[in-house]
Parts: C-alpha cells; sequence; structure tokens
C-alpha cells in the first residue's frame, strides 16, 4: 500500500476541495492510503463529515503560513506517515512543495491560468506579482496536471510548459436529471414558481464571475416570465443585491454548503447561465449539466471546451455584449411553454463518459503509479 500526501491551503467548501473529495471517495483503498495535510485549520463542518465518512485522515496545522514554512512541523507529519508521493493544489500548498518537498515524488493539479485568475482576484498589482510567483514555482515542479485542455494549452503558448489533463469529475449519482413530475413537486418544496423558467448560477460573488452582466440582462427582461437564482456568497454581494433591486426576478439564495440542496436548487432549474471572465473546468457547469440542464455560457476557453464535447446542451455569448445575452434569454423564454425537458440520454452519456468522478480517480491513480514507478517506489 501507498501513501499518498494531498497538502491543500485549506477544506473550504470550494471547487478544488470538491474535487479533492471525488477522487477521495472513488480512490482504491486497497492501494493507496491518503492524508491530508491542511495548512490552516480552516476546514467546512460538511467537508469534515464527508471526510470522516470515507475515513480520511485530515491533519490541520493550525499556524500561519510564513510560520509553516520555517517549522519542521510539516517534516514531522510526513515522516510519520512515511509519504510515497505528495499530491498539491493551490499556490500555498504548490509553494510548500517548493520549498521543502521538491525532491519527493509528487503531483501539482493546476486549477486556473494564474495570469487570468489572480488580477481578477487580488487586483492587477498584487494578482500579477502572484501570478509570476506561481508561475516560477510550476516551473520548477514535475507532473503537472490541469482541469482542462484548455488551461494546459495555455501555459504551453504563453510559456512553453508541458502538463497533462484530467478532467474534474462529478458525483453522476447524486448529481442526475429528474422528470416533470419530480421537478414539479420539488418546485413546491422549495417554493419556487411553477410558472415561470427558472436560470441559475452558483459562484462566488466575485468580479471574475461577471454576474453583474447576468443581473443587467435580467433588469432588462424583468417583465418577462424568467427567474433568476443567485447562489453564493463573496465580496461582490452587496454591490450585486442594489444593482438587483427592485427586480423580483433576481433571487439571491446566499451560500449553500449542503450538497444535497445544491443539487435540489439544480434539478428544480431549466438553464443554467455563467457570464464568467475565466474558468479552470468550472464545476458548477458539469454539475449542471449532469442534472440534465442546457447551459448558457460566456465564450471563453474552458466553456468552449466543454462546448466543444457537448454542443447540442450549451449556447455561447459574448460575456461583454449586453444585447446578445438579453436577446439569447428572450429566445430561450419563447422556446418552451412550460418546464424544459432534460438533455438527451445521448449527451448524458457523453458527460458521464468524461466527467464521471470515478474516471477521475481512476485517472490520477493511473498518474500516481506512474510517478512511483518513475522513482523506483513500485
Amino acid at each position: 500500500m501507498y501513501n499518498i500526501i494531498y497538502i491543500v491551503p485549506s477544506l473550504k467548501n470550494k471547487g478544488p476541495t470538491k474535487q479533492l473529495i471525488y477522487l477521495l471517495a472513488n480512490l482504491n483503498k486497497t492501494l493507496f492510503f491518503p492524508t491530508i495535510i491542511s495548512l490552516t485549520d480552516n476546514i467546512d463542518d460538511n467537508i469534515c463529515s464527508e471526510l470522516k465518512l470515507n475515513n480520511i485522515k485530515v491533519i490541520k496545522l493550525n499556524q500561519n503560513i510564513i510560520k509553516t514554512i520555517i517549522t519542521p512541523s510539516l517534516n514531522k507529519n510526513l515522516t510519520a506517515t512515511h509519504a510515497d508521493i505528495i499530491h498539491s493544489q493551490g499556490l500555498l500548498a504548490d509553494w510548500i512543495v517548493f520549498r521543502l518537498f521538491k525532491k519527493f515524488p509528487h503531483i501539482v493539479s493546476i486549477r486556473n491560468f494564474p495570469y487570468q485568475d489572480y488580477p481578477l482576484k487580488f487586483g492587477h498589482i498584487k494578482g500579477g506579482l502572484l501570478a509570476k510567483i506561481h508561475l516560477q514555482i510550476i516551473k520548477s515542479l514535475n507532473n503537472r496536471i490541469t482541469c482542462s485542455k484548455s488551461t494546459a494549452e495555455k501555459f504551453y503558448n504563453n510559456f512553453g510548459l508541458k502538463a497533462e489533463t484530467v478532467y474534474n469529475g462529478v458525483d453522476l449519482f447524486h448529481f442526475k436529471p429528474l422528470n416533470k413530475e419530480e421537478k414539479i413537486k420539488l418546485r413546491k418544496q422549495l417554493s419556487l414558481s411553477l410558472k415561470k423558467k427558472i436560470f441559475i448560477t452558483c459562484s462566488n460573488l466575485i468580479l471574475r464571475k461577471n454576474i453583474q452582466l447576468l443581473i443587467q440582462a435580467f433588469n432588462q427582461v424583468k417583465k418577462t416570465n424568467s427567474v433568476l437564482l443567485i447562489i453564493g456568497s463573496g465580496s461582490e454581494h452587496k454591490n450585486l443585491v442594489n444593482l438587483a433591486k427592485g427586480n423580483l426576478n433576481i433571487i439571491f439564495i446566499g451560500a449553500i454548503n449542503d450538497k444535497t440542496n445544491i443539487i435540489e436548487y439544480l434539478q428544480a432549474s431549466d438553464y443554467y447561465i455563467s457570464a464568467s471572465f475565466a474558468e479552470g473546468m468550472p464545476n458548477s457547469i458539469l454539475e449542471a449539466l449532469s442534472c440534465g440542464l442546457p447551459c448558457i455560457l460566456s465564450d471563453i476557453a474552458s466553456h468552449r471546451e466543454i462546448f466543444n464535447l457537448i454542443p447540442n446542451g450549451i449556447i455561447l455569448f459574448d460575456n461583454n455584449n449586453l444585447e446578445e445575452l438579453i436577446s439569447i434569454i428572450k429566445k430561450v423564454e419563447k422556446a418552451e411553454k412550460f418546464l424544459y425537458t432534460p438533455l438527451s440520454k445521448d449527451t448524458l452519456e457523453i458527460i458521464k463518459s468524461k466527467f464521471d468522478g470515478k474516471q477521475m480517480a481512476k485517472s490520477y491513480q493511473e498518474k500516481y503509479i506512474k510517478v512511483l514507478s518513475k522513482n523506483d517506489k513500485l
């Protein structure tokens, strides 16, 4: 049995943590023994419960990042667990591997393109500096794995860095379509309209996600028969609420940490919509597609990649063109009078073949075996 150490910045209920949960849930426990080292004690209660349910050991470092770098606590934990391979994800975790464990067999998961993501998240100066630092770290580490081919292409085209791709996975047992009767029942349970078309978006409420464009569009069509559900929280929440003021067809649900509730809102909706400026391989869109929702997405690289795989389930639009988005919403609203029929079985089969969490875990296990074999660990 091989000991895998997963080093993560935190275990907040975010996309990268979801992917780690899916990976661990489908990991071959007769071959691999996983341990998570969280660099902070910021752990979501629901995530903690899921990890306990799967008997995953979690080590929390209750100290700041600088102290982590200059103290031997990580070395002690890795020695105690007899690590055979380290798997990191995120800037801080990759930095730790770069500084302390570069000679260990390791894999680094890359879930964004730093020069797009960080300036939008932290501002141009701080974000540009963090992107430069992360790029240097990624350059120095082996076995780079991106969550989308479009992200891998950006690293290669801009910096000549090669990376393999393992698509993000979805829990297809839980994220699945409902029939019309089940959908009506669920809408009643959630106190949602039975007569209106429901569009949904799930994301952090930050500038990069471009939620303001969605609100501007629905403000223009507020007299129509469509509702926009916004699930999530973030720094732009107050600004977005003010922008939507007076529009009863825009509903802020807030952050939802319970996976069951997220699934229910997706299953109760008709369409998923995103105007994001940049993504790696967005979990929420894969989950929405798995629930049978057609998606209206901004024309960015990762969305185009999904569109090329599932063209019958996606409409693309220019995320700087408000009029185009308004036109699409109006056309979609007129297309059907009642609840939308879920995506076809053929389309759902494509989703299953490309984005199943079990397939994602299998692909990572193959990478682990490859790295261990290179380092004479087998």
